[in-house]
């Protein structure tokens, strides 16, 4: 009688085991060029999350933050030249870069290319860098 009961919980055990895992992290991007700290503002200046695929993929999101300042409430974006990058551990292709604005107006986001190993302003040499032709 008790196998009866066993076998559906075993099983339900094994399925759970053989998930395929799935990682997220989430980083708080609080360092800002020069020209952010240099003109007061603080962040941070968004986030990046990281979510593991599998062993060989992961999706980046990079969101942007918004700020209030003397009253005053100012949206952060990232645009031109590096407008983001990561450094991943060994070889890595780029593909499916794509954006959204929500809330802009006259602000229309894209000409993404995937620009390869670059130094990004003040932060040094990272290996996987995207580039925005004069956009956010």
């Amino acid at each position: 009688m008790k196998i009866k009961y066993i076998a559906p919980v075993l099983i339900a055990i094994a399925c759970l085991g053989l998930q395929q895992a799935k990682a997220v992290t989430t980083y708080t991007l609080t360092a800002g060029n020069s020209a952010l700290t240099g003109a007061g503002f603080t962040g941070p200046y968004g986030t990046a999350t990281v979510t593991l695929v599998n062993s060989t993929t992961a999706t980046v999101t990079f969101t942007a933050s918004t700020q209030i300042i003397g009253g005053i409430t100012y949206q952060y974006m990232f645009g031109d030249g590096s407008s983001v990058a990561v450094n991943t551990n060994g070889a890595a292709s780029v593909s499916g870069i794509s954006a959204t604005c929500v809330g802009c107006v006259g602000i229309t986001p894209g000409g993404y290319t995937a620009a390869g190993s670059g130094n990004v302003d003040g932060f040094g040499v990272l290996n996987q860098t995207i580039d925005d032709f004069d956009g956010f």
